[in-house]
């Protein structure tokens, strides 16, 4: 079906059609029975749902809605959230602990002590600067 009164329809049934269009829309169903069908669809619609409507007081709903928000309110209080800032705030002295564990057990190593030269000399009497320093004096590798 193609009217071009059909875009008025919705309009008529909910009254909102100025009192010039409502009568000539009136006059419109009268010579047409296909807008007079859909209008009878629409109206019989509205009419359902109207029908259909549950009346409720709006304070019920607010006591409702209210109680709904403080039940949430309880169930998210009661779960344990991860606190990442509490954490890290004690997690701040372990990287310092360490650093001061390490530097102690490095000043604990001898001055003399190279770990490099007493594996590559086994012996722990040459040094790789005295090789460097004295190139000709090759023999402290033989051992």
């Amino acid at each position: 079906m193609k009217c071009n009164h059909l875009n008025l329809l919705n309009r008529y049934a909910d009254n909102e059609l100025t009192a010039i269009e409502r009568e000539s829309f009136q006059k419109h169903l009268k010579v047409c029975s296909a807008c007079a069908k859909e209008l009878q669809i629409v109206l019989n619609m509205k009419q359902s749902i109207s029908s259909n409507k549950i009346q409720t007081n709006p304070e019920f709903f607010w006591q409702q809605l209210k109680a709904r928000i403080a039940q949430e309110n309880r169930g998210k209080a009661s779960e344990v959230e991860f606190d990442f800032g509490g954490w890290a705030r004690r997690l701040i002295p372990v990287p310092i602990a360490v650093g001061i564990i390490a530097v102690a057990i490095l000043n604990m190593i001898p001055e003399n002590s190279n770990p490099v030269d007493e594996y590559v000399f086994g012996n722990g009497n040459g040094s790789v600067i005295e090789l460097i320093e004295q190139p000709g004096n090759q023999s402290v590798l033989g051992g």
